[in-house]
């Protein structure tokens, strides 16, 4: 997966930024710390201590996002923290609809941001889905 890919499954899953909700930011990161402990444990049966973990978690602190009247987000910035930073952007959703990926980060580190996403645009497909439904 690329960050292209990426942002494009996100447009195929008919998704875009009036689905997301406050709620639905807290779910990626949980899929996205999820991710980043099972990159962590990988890299250790591998390396060991010897090399320096990229992602430990992503900051909680309300995401800076901005929301519309009907609390559906215009732009959200989710940052990262790893063990030789404090904050790097894990996802950005910019307020001109582009969604950005790991600006810092290798494609090996953006792996992890990467598959969460990804499961995270499913549940947001089944999400709308079941509320078109009830609607």
């Amino acid at each position: 997966m690329t960050r292209d890919k990426a942002r494009a499954y996100f447009k195929t899953k008919g998704l875009a930024y009036s689905d997301i909700e406050y709620a639905d930011l807290f779910f990626l990161e949980l899929l996205l710390n999820e991710q980043f402990n099972r990159q962590l444990q990988e890299n250790y049966l591998v390396y060991g201590l010897s090399k320096p973990i990229y992602w430990i978690h992503v900051n909680y602190g309300g995401y800076n996002a901005r929301y519309d009247e009907r609390d559906r987000i215009t732009c959200a910035f989710l940052t990262g923290e790893g063990s030789y930073f404090d904050a790097r952007e894990v996802i950005s959703f910019n307020a001109d609809g582009f969604i950005g990926f790991c600006g810092e980060a290798s494609d090996e580190n953006t792996e992890p941001v990467l598959t969460a996403f990804v499961k995270w645009c499913d549940f947001l497909e089944r999400k709308k889905n079941l509320q078109e439904g009830a609607g």
